[in-house]
């Protein structure tokens, strides 16, 4: 592993005065930070951090999730106001058969509307930072359009998910991917959702395995046996297991650092915490080392998504390749 995100459920945990090794950063929900009012200003991060879109809590509790015109609004102001975010992940439809019974969806709906969610993000993105341009420069609006930008989705702070359930799933997912014009292997973080229950079975450890020949995972939500296991093929994972340690081990509880008044709050527990699984996970095998190709199934979509640039693509009528126009809310 090369880079480990420590769950944080406070801004304290960016803004605390101490140093943080360079290989710890923090992992904070879109939810949790829409809680604060807007008319007050976000603080200036000391740290770096990751955004977890909470696409997983509100599809949990039942709520709607936010729009993708409001997420990357917010995106950008967290970007200007609390600075050192160096990704986020997209709002993926998380695919557990318990998720599923929520909404009414099958796998395969998830997918497609996962895809339609990354480009939309991707346009929106793009189209703001250029109308930002556009109007310091004085420019035609109309006029400006940043193309090379648009084709290197590494320069995009919105990251794909692979979601499914069967290890089949995530096949077909890694293949849609590449029919959608996304060439997983040259985007530096694809994030691997709906596996953090279960990421110690084998069925699982294999797929990772398989994964991680050809793309840069990141492993979400996983816990302290998978960071483990996973560490030398992961370069990049989040977890909250600190926090529940803290739960179920009574001397744990009241803070011993004097920051919070307990320790499943605590921003220094946490990083310490983070720090030693980081430790623990081992170090990530050079890429070139475990490049094993794109793989048969992906490969021959591949070839055409490499022909057709991201910003070539028909951004509002995703529907003609998904083949199905889906109902969000149905």
């Amino acid at each position: 592993m090369e880079q480990f995100y420590v769950g944080a459920s406070e801004l304290t945990f960016l803004t605390m005065d101490v140093e943080v090794p360079p290989e710890i950063g923090f992992c904070l929900s879109h939810r949790r930070l829409q809680r604060r009012p807007r008319q007050s200003a976000f603080p200036a991060a000391r740290h770096k951090w990751m955004l977890d879109s909470g696409s997983f809590g509100y599809c949990n509790a039942g709520e709607p999730l936010p729009s993708p015109e409001s997420y990357v609004a917010a995106v950008r102001r967290y970007d200007a106001e609390i600075g050192g975010l160096e990704w986020a992940a997209q709002q993926d439809l998380m695919c557990e058969p318990w998720m599923l019974a929520k909404t009414g969806r099958a796998v395969a709906e998830n997918q497609r509307l996962n895809k339609e969610n990354f480009w939309r993000l991707h346009e929106l993105w793009w189209r703001a930072e250029e109308l930002d341009y556009a109007a310091e420069h004085g420019l035609d609006p109309d006029e400006v359009r940043f193309d090379g930008f648009r084709a290197d989705l590494t320069l995009l702070p919105f990251k794909p998910t692979l979601q499914g359930w069967e290890p089949d799933d995530y096949r077909r997912d890694v293949e849609m991917w590449y029919a959608a014009g996304v060439n997983l292997h040259e985007v530096n973080v694809v994030g691997l959702g709906s596996v953090c229950r279960r990421a110690a079975t084998k069925p699982i450890r294999t797929l990772i395995e398989e994964l991680s020949g050809y793309l840069d995972l990141h492993g979400f939500g996983l816990k302290t046996d998978a960071l483990r296991t996973y560490g030398p093929v992961l370069p990049t994972a989040d977890s909250h297991a600190w926090s529940e340690g803290t739960r179920h081990e009574e001397e744990r509880w009241p803070c011993r650092h004097g920051r919070v008044k307990w320790e499943r709050n605590c921003p220094l527990y946490a990083m310490q915490w983070g720090a030693r699984i980081f430790a623990d996970s081992g170090k990530d095998i050079h890429w070139e080392s475990r490049w094993k190709g794109v793989p048969e199934y992906a490969a021959t979509n591949g070839r055409v998504a490499r022909s057709l640039a991201p910003h070539q693509m028909d951004l509002f009528d995703l529907d003609a390749w998904a083949g199905l126009v889906l109902d969000p809310t149905a």
